[in-house]
């Protein structure tokens, strides 16, 4: 009963993360090459919303001096114009940047894979180019795109990425203080439909009957 109740869990956590969509290869292959990503936070206060973190792990190409960046454009040189700077205080780690993505609703719908204008790059005073980069995206087609490697596995045998209440979103487009109702109604941010788009491919309904709602 816990196996099932942690596995329960890993898969329907609040969709925060963008899907990645890699080859099965391709994921153990990254396990031990240097990595930068972004994440959005799902914290939100009256000051801020949707904040966006940058979490590295370069293993031991780690050096004293390291640092973060977050970029709107993709990174090439040091001296580029960025958004965000942090040190990277060890060889694994994270760092909020206080910056947010700003939700730029109404919004169209788009089915093809697409960065959403934010990039991050892990940064070595030694080196030139980047030591690794990132760019936050959509992942509408990963499961299309990996079909070679996962059409003959078993449900038993995969991990989907997946949302807890799928359908109690709130689209909120500026910094709120949550309340009682907000932090244990409303678990998502984002619509159904663009859950999916981000790569979400486990959708969990609460479905049930409430007296006072006219239908």
């Amino acid at each position: 009963m816990l196996a099932a109740s942690v596995f329960f869990l890993l898969i329907v956590t609040t969709f925060t993360h963008r899907v990645l969509g890699q080859t099965f290869v391709e994921a153990w292959e990254d396990a031990t090459k240097p990595s930068v990503e972004i994440t959005v936070s799902p914290l939100a206060n009256t000051s801020s919303l949707r904040v966006l973190d940058i979490s590295w792990n370069v293993h031991q190409q780690w050096r004293s001096g390291d640092w973060v960046a977050l970029y709107n454009e993709t990174p090439t040189m040091k001296t580029q114009t960025f958004l965000f700077k942090g040190p990277a205080e060890s060889g694994k780690g994270w760092i909020r940047t206080g910056i947010s993505e700003n939700r730029t609703f109404p919004e169209t719908s788009d089915f093809k894979k697409k960065c959403l204008g934010f990039w991050a790059a892990y940064w070595n005073n030694e080196e030139d180019k980047p030591v690794a980069t990132f760019c936050l995206s959509t992942n509408p087609t990963w499961m299309a795109d990996n079909w070679e490697s996962i059409k003959s596995l078993k449900l038993s045998q995969v991990f989907l990425p997946g949302c807890h209440n799928a359908g109690s979103y709130q689209l909120a487009y500026t910094p709120f203080e949550p309340n009682m109702l907000d932090k244990y109604v409303f678990t998502q941010d984002e619509p159904v439909l663009e859950q999916l788009i981000h790569g979400s491919r486990y959708l969990d309904f609460r479905i049930g009957r409430y007296s006072r709602v006219r239908l």
